[in-house]
């Protein structure tokens, strides 16, 4: 079992059905997380992230997606200490949003699931793993 930071398009593809191809791979790699009990862990504005992006209210707790017993979703508070974690002199310029989630990653030492092209490109950049969905399903 690891610590892995789930990015919100992520969780996004679960409940948009309209996302088509996005959807399955998410749902298959929801499976797999379930099945190697991994730990999904986001920052607390996960919440708020898709929400939005879903224009309603979610009828299904996140968790469910993941339909393992073993799985759960470790929202992270986003704090000052957190911000600092990542505060970089020569900033690389992505969204602002996306910088909370580097942060999580940064401060558990995990890996962030992502299917943003300039996270994954950027990762190394921003001292941490980044790995897209096959990625993570082929490791």
């Amino acid at each position: 079992m690891i610590d892995i930071v789930v990015d919100a398009n992520i969780f996004v593809s679960l409940f948009d059905p309209s996302e088509n191809a996005f959807c399955a791979e998410a749902t298959t790699f929801a499976a797999e997380v379930s099945k190697r009990a991994d730990r999904i862990c986001a920052p607390a504005i996960l919440l708020w992230e898709v929400g939005c992006a879903a224009n309603h209210q979610v009828k299904h707790p996140l968790g469910q997606a993941f339909n393992g017993p073993k799985t759960s979703i470790h929202l992270v508070d986003v704090t000052e200490s957190l911000f600092e974690t990542t505060w970089m002199a020569e900033r690389i310029s992505i969204r602002a949003l996306d910088w909370i989630y580097v942060s999580v990653a940064k401060a558990l030492g995990a890996p962030l699931i992502t299917r943003d092209k300039q996270l994954l490109t950027n990762g190394p950049s921003l001292g941490i793993v980044t790995q897209s969905i096959t990625d993570y399903m082929t490791a």
